[in-house]
């Protein structure tokens, strides 16, 4: 019993002190172990069977974590067979991989295996990111054609306007000067106008009768 109590840790020691002798102390520590063991086998299937891919993931980085765990539930001691691992990876793949997968069904059985797997996948990523990359350049191409067109209908828009502010001004006649081209608010003659248009109104309805008494009177005297 001291031997087998002096090469474990103080804290394992004291799940054997009630124990009487050294066949009840192995048996209560192999029951220990045991459920020890257990417990971490289910905790390594829940995490397997909840695995997923990382959207910072790459496909081979994936993989080669499912079959890492995959070896640790082998290690301890729960069978696990190379089509669950090639149904988790598959199932577990983004959407954009759903092709693939149905590609993956008409694969002869003897050659689906997980280095075939890994082969294709690799392809299949490399197939995918040209493919992603030539769709980007073509909507990039696309966003700038139709950047340009509304700058091209925009200049012309304007454009138009001036045309057509320039053909109604060459029909219009100013009120001022009565010349063709140009508003009466825009007029140059406008102040010149005014000036003359003054005395005109100052001089009133008895102006001319006024005027013409005038010029007869001088023309009497002149004789």
């Amino acid at each position: 019993m001291f031997t087998i109590s002096s090469a474990m840790e103080l804290s394992q020691v004291t799940l054997i002190e009630s124990c009487t002798s050294s066949k009840e102390m192995i048996e209560k520590l192999d029951s220990i172990f045991k459920l020890k063991s257990d417990f971490n086998k289910m905790l390594l299937l829940d995490k397997f069977h909840q695995l997923k891919m990382e959207c910072n993931e790459t496909v081979v980085q994936y993989i080669s974590k499912v079959e890492n765990l995959a070896h640790q539930v082998k290690d301890a001691g729960e069978t696990i067979s190379d089509a669950t691992v090639i149904t988790k990876i598959l199932g577990t793949l983004p959407p954009k991989y759903r092709t693939f997968r149905q590609a993956w069904l008409s694969v002869d059985d003897s050659k689906q295996n997980l280095s075939n797997l890994t082969a294709r996948l690799i392809d299949e990523v490399t197939s995918l990111t040209q493919s992603e990359q030539t769709e980007s350049a073509f909507f990039v191409s696309k966003f700038e054609q139709e950047q340009k067109r509304q700058m091209n209908y925009s200049r012309n828009e304007k454009k138009f306007k001036n045309q057509s502010r320039d053909i109604d001004k060459a029909k219009i006649t100013c009120f001022s000067c009565r010349k063709k081209g140009h508003y009466a608010r825009d007029c140059h003659s406008k102040s010149r106008g005014k000036a003359n248009n003054v005395p005109e109104r100052s001089k009133g309805p008895n102006y001319s009768a006024f005027s013409s008494e005038i010029r007869r009177t001088v023309e009497r005297s002149e004789e």
